[in-house]
């Protein structure tokens, strides 16, 4: 039981490693529009209510995307002098990499001399 728990949560923690966020200046004031939107994009409006979309993208001056929860075939639609803070979900190799090599360190490090010791024949 303890073995096939382990293997669930390995995945698990690797997949956790391979994404960070990262803050997203919204077009106006005289800054430029990003020229892509990563896949998926959390949005806090002024009003403090927060918003996850995929496929989001700037329209003039409004955001537009999809739900990443419940109706997906309602797009969203925020004006840019709503949003208080944008972020976006941005997957990088640096993380991935780095990620998994300490997953995979410490899982060693943690798990072998315990194995040695139930695998190994007392004599």
């Amino acid at each position: 039981m303890c073995r096939t728990n382990a293997r669930r949560l390995v995945p698990l923690v690797l997949l956790g490693a391979c994404v960070q966020y990262k803050s997203i200046t919204p077009p106006g004031g005289g800054a430029p529009s990003p020229k892509a939107l990563p896949d998926v994009v959390t949005v806090t409006t002024r009003d403090s209510v927060h918003h996850r979309l995929e496929g989001a993208e700037f329209r003039h001056d409004t955001l537009v995307g999809y739900p990443t929860r419940g109706n997906r075939s309602h797009l969203v639609r925020i004006p840019v002098s709503e949003v208080a803070h944008m972020e976006g979900r941005v997957s990088t190799l640096e993380s991935n990499v780095s990620g998994g090599l300490m997953v995979m360190a410490v899982s060693l490090a943690l798990l072998g001399p315990l194995l040695f010791i139930l695998y190994n024949p007392s004599t």
